[in-house]
């Protein structure tokens, strides 16, 4: 689409228009210092509109020269009546084809082609046309972020919160997904540990009666995440610990009793013993780590301590 190239005043710019924005970054200051040492080497995308113009792509570089108080500003002019679809896809190109997008511009393109499509196949044509991915799985996964909070956006850009766990969080009520969105934004771990403490936090909430948002803001573990004198790893094996005690009051009252029992046999440290998960049924696990004979014999001889203990092993 061919453009003009115009000098236009900021003030009529409508900036709260927001319809073709990708960028997530709002922050102008390396690109105030640039426009400002060396001028604006690529104009924002305008598209003319009831006396005024909106923004198709630029937000950022409007922003910054807003912030160096100029009064105009050249800019690339659409011609005036330009096709939504054809500003979704300059708008979507101009981001895409400069870095690589990250999940929440994804989304928000995703949402901006199918807005202006004639139904999921175009809008996937559209989008490998821009240089997305064009591939139903890849929509269905990042589309939803879209509708996600601002907390959840957030912990997903700053790699605190899994894309599969936000989806979990969006499900829960406003107040509870902003509690849990703040409490893994604010232990940062892996996935898996993400999904443990969710899942029990659920149940919990669950078998309570309480909400989420009540269950994370009770004292013992608000007291426990405010505890700045402990590394964060140690605030989150204790939370994983207080959250399981929680959750299974009685099972890990009986795995206490366990280890005691274990425990007072005084085993050589190279013989792990494992109970059956939960105590239901299953195997019991005996590991020994040896490196002679001597060593196996001492190991075996340990292990018939478990063997004849009352309450460890079933008759």
């Amino acid at each position: 689409m061919d453009f003009e190239h115009a000098t236009v005043s900021i003030h009529g710019i409508e900036t709260q228009d927001c319809t073709f924005q990708i960028t997530t970054n709002t922050d102008i200051e390396k690109l105030t210092g640039s426009i400002q040492n060396i001028g604006l080497i690529q104009p924002p995308v305008l598209l003319p509109r009831e006396g005024g113009h909106v923004v198709v792509s630029g937000f950022r570089r409007i922003a910054a020269c807003e912030a160096l108080d100029k009064k105009k500003i050249l800019a690339r002019i659409l011609p005036s009546g330009a096709p939504d679809r054809q500003c979704a896809q300059i708008a979507i190109s101009e981001n895409a084809h400069q870095r690589t997008l990250n999940i929440v511009e994804q989304a928000r393109s995703y949402a901006l082609v199918l807005r202006f499509s004639h139904g999921i196949d175009d809008g996937l044509q559209m989008a490998e046309a821009c240089g997305l991915p064009a591939s139903r799985a890849a929509l269905d996964r990042i589309l939803p972020v879209t509708k996600m909070t601002t907390c959840l956006q957030e912990g997903i850009l700053q790699e605190k919160i899994a894309l599969p766990v936000a989806a979990t969080i969006s499900q829960f009520h406003s107040d509870d997904a902003e509690a849990m969105c703040n409490l893994l934004r604010t232990i940062n771990t892996n996935l898996n540990i993400q999904r443990e403490i969710v899942d029990t936090i659920f149940d919990i909430s669950k078998r309570d009666g309480r909400s989420i948002s009540q269950v994370i803001h009770q004292d013992a573990v608000s007291s426990l995440l405010e505890n700045m004198k402990q590394p964060l790893p140690q605030r989150v094996r204790q939370l994983r610990k207080l959250l399981k005690r929680i959750r299974y009051p009685e099972l890990c009252n009986a795995e206490e009793r366990y280890g005691r029992e274990v425990t007072s046999l005084g085993l050589d440290p190279c013989i792990q013993f494992h109970h059956p998960p939960y105590f239901e049924g299953g195997a019991y696990r005996l590991t020994m780590t040896f490196s002679s004979r001597f060593q196996l014999k001492h190991l075996l001889s340990e292990s018939a301590k478990l063997a004849d203990h009352p309450v460890l092993l079933p008759k």
